[in-house]
């Protein structure tokens, strides 16, 4: 037995050396694999194959059972759902602890471990990056995606999702592909599993052989795909072949009812030989690791017991099973089965064999406890929320744009209304003050014709109106699609106004609105995040570039469709945007707080803008030292102390820096004076404004007379007059007008 064993580690490993296609983790060297075989015994091999479902926020009694099989059986791995990033880092630390052979953490961790934990940063769903034209930016988050696992002691992240999305009806997928082009697909895929696999955290593509085509959900049920052999070839299988080829680790099977592959009643692809050992292993070339979707899904709990599921997915050739309800029973119903000879010992050791191979590619064979004491400040960095910001920037998507509308011009000339349709708004609101003097307006997610009627009148006298559609961004599976009652506000108000629409849904959303052909701009946002928000509300007046393409074709728009929005305004980062160190905002709020504290100032703005963005925008103090009006961001003021600060102190910085200017110089050396009292003025003693000269120059008493007797000044008759004319057209106050020739 042994020797047919080794001679079936060699058959597969020849082969192994020889495929193009080789899972990354086979590159290895076997030793490691093969002396910790050889100390398990024949149970312990068929226990490698289970990985269980574990959750950090449930009770101990939870934790106590997965301990159990742990150290019972041995078993292979742990897939992690609902909990916290330290709770589960504990208890991966508790369980491994007590593990003969160190297990494999797994985490459905599509966009990002918040899909699972919370107190953790969320990424876009794959449906928003499907609309990016750079892919490294998908590396990037598969890297971050990496980082964030490793943090949490996890190996494996089911994920990218690669299943090609055709059917806007499906209710479990969808959201989660990155469209309807197999090529873009396979791409966004490719760069997605790169960047994690690149770091050491395995990929597993997922629903093979293609879930995007369904309109049913097989948490649910069984659904069934009637496509022929060759449209798989031509749009499903297409992400998968190119992922393989590429040195995938794992592929996650669907469960699916595909006649053109397997036509046996109700058998789901996950349990099907000819989908999993014939299409995928022997046809398609895979070498990694072969996974089940969760056992415990209708899709194939509706038709097989616990234990009995699992034998027939071992049977197809499936090399990890996933989330068995019955380790111990599915274990009995195996060893029956060796006993049977329904399948050989050998099998379970290759299968074993390989699992192993990709523990040590994960370092496994070095286990290291994850260090608790730090996820708390690392699992978000500030690069993560300023990636999650590029990813949501680079997704935005200008579908219609007539007459050039965006970015909104002549904002003095124009009475502009913004219009929010559900709720979570806040965000797109703020960011639009700081470009206009708007006002706001919000209805119901399905206003009633009360409520149409009501902001239609409302509406009556402005210009523009600046419409959004808010929809649920609490994950990625709730619908998306808009109210019959706010397209037929829509269709109402765009016949009527100029009319820009922001939609924060999923791009199938269009489907609902019955027509656009007198909404003058769309955006599209994908998701109402509150970042997604800020950056359409600049979009729309020019402060950030957009270029977007939609993966998906909707009923008014084809897949691929996406205009342009260059910057020429002025945009607004958040701090975590910028390479500045954030102790540089502590600095300046400790400079302000002294000064008014020293009263050198009753308070201030301080903004600070880089490359055409501003990312500090704060307001302290009061407007005097009574202390009666304080500082506002929306405080105007006059122009002289703008122009201190926006056009004077930035061109004097650039002198110092060009060396042109020594600012411990007199003035007199730079300007031709007169003066002699203001030649020897010493320039940085200027800019303190500590030099002596008077802070203004009351010009206006020169054009006064005054009276000695009644020690009264008056306006001088041959200046002014108290009516407009072409000899005194400079208008002073009601009735009061200034002689021409005092103009300067």
């Amino acid at each position: 037995m042994k020797k047919i064993y080794f001679l079936s580690v060699f058959i597969l490993y020849s082969f192994v050396v020889f495929s193009q296609n080789r899972a990354v983790f086979l590159n290895e060297s076997t030793l490691w694999a093969d002396s910790v075989l050889k100390t398990m015994s024949s149970q312990e091999r068929i226990a490698q194959l289970f990985m269980v479902a574990a959750y950090s926020n449930k009770d101990d009694s939870h934790k106590k059972d997965i301990i159990s099989l742990v150290e019972k059986y041995n078993i292979g791995g742990v897939m992690f759902l609902q909990g916290g990033p330290v709770r589960q880092a504990k208890f991966t630390n508790d369980i491994q602890n007590k593990s003969k052979v160190p297990l494999m953490i797994a985490i459905d961790a599509e966009w990002g471990v918040a899909m699972r934990l919370d107190s953790c940063h969320r990424f876009p769903w794959q449906m928003t990056l499907g609309a990016i034209e750079d892919n490294k930016l998908i590396y990037k988050m598969g890297a971050e995606v990496a980082r964030q696992c490793k943090l949490l002691g996890v190996h494996i992240n089911f994920a990218p999702v690669v299943d090609v999305n055709s059917n806007p009806k499906n209710p479990i997928i969808n959201n989660r592909s990155f469209g309807e082009n197999p090529f873009r697909v396979s791409d966004f895929g490719i760069a997605y599993m790169n960047g994690m696999q690149d770091n050491n955290v395995l990929a597993c593509a997922k629903h093979f052989p293609g879930h995007g085509d369904t309109d049913k959900d097989s948490h649910k049920t069984l659904p069934t795909i009637n496509h022929k052999r060759d449209r798989f070839d031509e749009v499903e299988l297409i992400p998968f072949k190119n992922l393989i080829n590429k040195g995938l680790g794992s592929v996650m099977i669907a469960h699916l009812e595909v006649p053109a592959f397997d036509d046996e009643k109700n058998l789901s692809t996950s349990l099907s030989n000819k989908v999993v050992n014939e299409l995928l292993k022997q046809e398609l070339g895979f070498t990694g690791l072969a996974i089940t979707d969760a056992l415990n899904m209708k899709g194939v709990s509706d038709y097989y017991e616990p234990g009995n599921v699992d034998l027939k997915a071992l049977l197809a050739g499936n090399d990890v099973l996933l989330f068995s309800q019955d380790v111990p029973k599915a274990i009995e119903i195996i060893k029956k089965a060796i006993k049977e000879n329904k399948i050989t010992q050998n099998e379970i050791d290759l299968r074993c064999h390989k699992i192993l191979m990709a523990k040590k590619w994960l370092g496994l064979n070095n286990y290291k406890n994850a260090d608790l004491s730090m996820i708390k400040d690392q699992i978000v960095s500030r690069e993560t929320k300023s990636l999650d910001s590029e990813l949501i920037i680079s997704s935005l998507t200008l579908l219609k744009n007539d007459d050039d509308i965006l970015p909104v011009k002549e904002l003095d000339n124009l009475q502009i209304a913004v219009l929010c349709v559900g709720e979570n708004n806040k965000e797109f609101q703020t960011i639009i003050k700081n470009y206009v003097n708007a006002d706001f307006f919000n209805v119901s997610e399905s206003p009633s014709i009360i409520e149409r009627s009501v902001v239609l009148n409302k509406l009556s006298n402005y210009d523009l109106v600046i419409t959004s559609i808010h929809k649920s961004n609490q994950n990625a599976w709730k619908s998306y699609k808009i109210s019959n009652n706010t397209d037929l506000l829509l269709q109402a108000l765009s016949a009527r106004k100029d009319v820009i629409l922001s939609i924060f849904a999923n791009p199938y959303s269009i489907n609902s609105l019955s027509s656009i052909r007198n909404i003058n701009a769309i955006l599209l946002g994908y998701q109402n995040s509150k970042v997604a928000q800020k950056k359409i509300a600049q979009a729309i007046f020019g402060g950030v570039v957009v270029n977007g393409k939609i993966p998906v074709t909707t009923k008014h728009f084809d897949i691929n469709t996406g205009l342009v929005i260059n910057k020429v305004r002025l945009g607004y980062k958040d701090f975590y945007e910028t390479p500045f160190d954030t102790s540089m905002i502590n600095k300046i709020d400790s400079i302000v707080k002294n000064a008014i504290k020293k009263r050198a100032i009753p308070g201030c703005q301080i903004l600070i803008a880089k490359d055409g963005d501003v990312f500090l925008n704060k307001s302290y103090g009061f407007h005097t030292y009574l202390n009666e009006n304080q500082v506002k961001a929306t405080d105007l003021y006059d122009i002289a102390s703008i122009t201190k600060i926006a056009s004077t102190a930035p061109i004097l910085m650039q002198m110092v820096d060009d060396e042109k200017l020594d600012l411990d110089d007199v003035l007199g050396n730079y300007l031709d004076l007169d003066s002699s009292a203001m030649k020897d003025l010493i320039i940085r003693e200027i800019l303190a404004h500590q030099s002596g000269l008077y802070p203004w120059i009351p010009f206006y008493k020169t054009t006064l007379d005054f009276d000695s007797v009644s020690k009264l000044f008056s306006l001088r008759d041959t200046l002014y007059d108290d009516k407009y004319s072409s000899q005194f057209p400079f208008k002073v106050a009601n009735n009061i007008y200034l002689h021409f020739s005092y103009e300067d």
